[in-house]
């Protein structure tokens, strides 16, 4: 299923040479002030959306260019695997199931992805080449790699650049949407979210499940899946058997759940 959605070719349209721009942002406090007051100059240039290129921002979008708080970078490096499959395991099926083009799907569900949003503008203007992207915070990481002596002696104590870990998650994204990449889930996921996502997920009926050591969580819709995928995503997390037991008590499966109906 997910071959369908691979493009055919890897390449971007050539960048268009950018035009001067004003003083850039030192962090998301700034990159918001910036955006708000230089409009023109905050918008994504024009390039080709392809699935790769789409599903490799949204996996920067929610995993991460570089460590969460909290997070190694050597913690990263795997997680970052696990949400990058997530996304396009996410974005293929959606887009199998609505009967439209992965980048159609994925704009619908992941406007961010394609236009700024006031948490990480640059995420809509990530390329597929090595350009900066509008509204990147230099203050906050460097684009292009250190060049100073410090970094030439010692490189493995600077901090990483935007363009190494763009490669990276690019990369995984060719990867995961051609099937070479678990996601970690036990069930095909449907949606994923993050920890502020669980209380609006459960309320509307989705399943939880954890999907190897992804930032974000898997999620199934139940009347998508057979009985036996919705109880191995229950047991996935077992902090949520109470909120499982309306899917699995045999009088609250829905018809065409308890059929395995998809």
């Amino acid at each position: 299923m997910r071959d369908a959605f691979v493009a055919a070719a890897l390449c971007l349209l050539a960048a268009v040479a950018s035009a001067q721009e004003p003083p850039r942002p030192h962090d998301r406090a700034d990159a918001l002030a910036w955006r708000r007051t230089h409009p023109i100059a905050a918008t994504p240039r024009r390039v080709e959306l392809t699935p790769e290129l789409v599903t490799a921002r949204g996996g920067a979008k929610e995993g991460g260019l570089f460590a969460q708080r909290g997070q190694t970078e050597a913690e990263h490096a795997e997680s970052i695997k696990f949400d990058v499959a997530l996304v396009a395991t996410v974005y293929c099926r959606g887009a199998h199931r609505e009967h439209m083009t992965l980048q159609r799907f994925a704009r619908g569900y992941s406007p961010n992805v394609f236009e700024p949003g006031d948490d990480n503008p640059w995420i809509a203007d990530l390329p597929w080449g090595d350009r900066e992207p509008v509204a990147w915070p230099t203050g906050h990481r460097l684009w292009q790699p250190d060049d100073s002596r410090h970094c030439r002696v010692n490189p493995r104590t600077c901090r990483p650049d935007g363009i190494t870990a763009w490669h990276r998650v690019r990369d995984l994204a060719v990867e995961a949407l051609n099937g070479r990449l678990p996601h970690g889930c036990p069930v095909e996921p449907d949606d994923w979210g993050g920890h502020m996502d669980r209380d609006n997920g459960a309320e509307q009926g989705l399943v939880r499940m954890r999907c190897g050591r992804a930032l974000n969580d898997g999620w199934i819709r139940p009347g998508l899946h057979a009985r036996e995928e919705v109880v191995r995503a229950c047991a996935s997390v077992p902090e949520e058997q109470e909120n499982c037991r309306s899917y699995l008590a045999p009088r609250a499966i829905p018809a065409a759940l308890a059929a395995g109906r998809r």
